[in-house]
């Protein structure tokens, strides 16, 4: 599996490397007895290397720093075709279809607690849950609440598919994940190029939708039910 964000070594990686190592010269100096001028300028010099590297640290990375390449990151492998053939939004789409879509996306991991998306902010991306578990949250007047939590075969964000594709969740992994990202842009574009591929992931999505929706229906229904039912105990207390 590719990871979309490769491990390396940043400008603030560098310049914390270059203090260790010039506090190591310093010490071995100082317990060799040797150097004595390097002794005493190795720890000054880690001081403004150290304090000067700290704020180039690499900031923790979001989806926003993604660039998906015109061709895809490498072939997808059996084991992830059988897992898109039932993804939730793909699921009116055939095999070539699907490999179509797949071709013009990323596949990646995410550590626990990596940000997926920002509420408010545009989603650039349509991911499907390969691995793992992701949590979507709301913020309202008495903080954050999760609204669900998302497993493999679902999507997430669908309000990236519609309008200016503004976020309506936040969404972090709550475990490690692999996750295919579907670029929003080429996927609406290929929605308008292949009528097929959009009359399938449009069907999906208000299928989604409209589950998702009776789901929330019975949840507010039965809490009514037991807010009316504690009514009723406390009056006839």
């Amino acid at each position: 599996m590719t990871s979309l964000w490769n491990v390396g070594v940043g400008t603030g990686d560098w310049g914390t490397l270059a203090a260790a190592v010039l506090l190591a010269g310093g010490a071995f100096a100082i317990l060799g007895g040797r150097g004595p001028l390097f002794a005493r300028v190795a720890p000054g010099r880690a001081a403004i290397l150290g304090w000067v590297s700290w704020p180039a640290r690499r900031p923790k990375r979001t989806p926003a720093d993604l660039h998906p390449p015109t061709q895809g990151d490498g072939p997808i492998a059996s084991g992830e075709k059988h897992l898109l053939r039932h993804a939730d939004i793909l699921r009116h789409l055939s095999e070539e279809q699907i490999a179509k879509i797949a071709s013009q996306s990323q596949l990646f991991q995410a550590p626990a607690g990596w940000v997926l998306g920002t509420a408010g902010e545009r989603g650039h991306y349509l991911f499907i849950i390969l691995r793992g578990k992701a949590q979507l949250s709301a913020h309202t007047g008495a903080g954050e609440i999760t609204v669900r939590i998302a497993g493999p075969g679902e999507s997430f964000p669908l309000a990236a598919l519609v309008g200016s594709g503004n976020l309506i969740t936040s969404a972090s992994a709550m475990t490690d994940m692999e996750l295919l990202a579907i670029p929003r842009t080429t996927l609406l574009e290929l929605c308008a190029a292949d009528p097929a591929i959009g009359m399938g992931v449009y069907q999906a999505m208000a299928e989604i939708l409209a589950e998702r929706y009776r789901k929330t229906l019975g949840h507010l229904s039965a809490g009514a039910e037991r807010a009316l039912k504690e009514a009723e105990f406390w009056v006839n207390m």
